[in-house]
């Protein structure tokens, strides 16, 4: 979710976080698609890279915008960590640092429904979505190198 009403919101967001307290934003993106959807509420809460895990939906800062991805891979380097994020509806993923990260999503409202994330069936299907996110990762690059291998044959020995 990359959006004006994000990049508005942060300073504010910022503020309420760093002092203990939830904060409720809407999603205005597609990029979590079909999970996450424009007009849903989500509930954000602080937390720090080491504390993530792999499957959390996780709030951070890029390029002054406040971004809702997925947590797919998590490492350490030089004493720091590098976390790895990807939208649901997306076909990439990218490598941030921890001074990015804000914390995580906690819950979902959409209309009268109410998704507990640190609870309940969430707690298994969140680390599932991960997975689900890393296979179609790798499905996409071996599609990619079959397509050009196909091509390159095609030229070397087509007619």
């Amino acid at each position: 979710m990359e959006t004006a009403e994000a990049r508005a919101h942060l300073p504010e967001v910022l503020k309420i976080l760093t002092g203990g307290q939830p904060f409720t934003l809407p999603v205005a993106g597609t990029s979590m698609l079909p999970w996450l959807r424009p007009g849903d509420e989500v509930s954000l809460q602080l937390a720090a890279a080491e504390a993530l895990k792999i499957g959390d939906v996780m709030v951070f800062r890029l390029c002054q915008q406040l971004v809702m991805h997925r947590l797919i891979g998590k490492k350490r380097r030089h004493g720091q960590w590098l976390l790895c994020e990807k939208g649901d509806n997306l076909r990439t993923c990218s490598w941030i640092n921890e001074e990015q990260v804000l914390g995580k999503i906690t819950a979902v409202r959409r209309g009268d429904s109410l998704w507990r994330l640190d609870s309940g069936r969430w707690l298994y299907l969140n680390p599932l979505l991960a997975v689900w996110a890393r296979i179609k990762l790798h499905s996409y690059a071996m599609a990619r190198a079959l397509y050009h291998f196909a091509c390159n044959f095609w030229r070397k020995h087509g007619k």
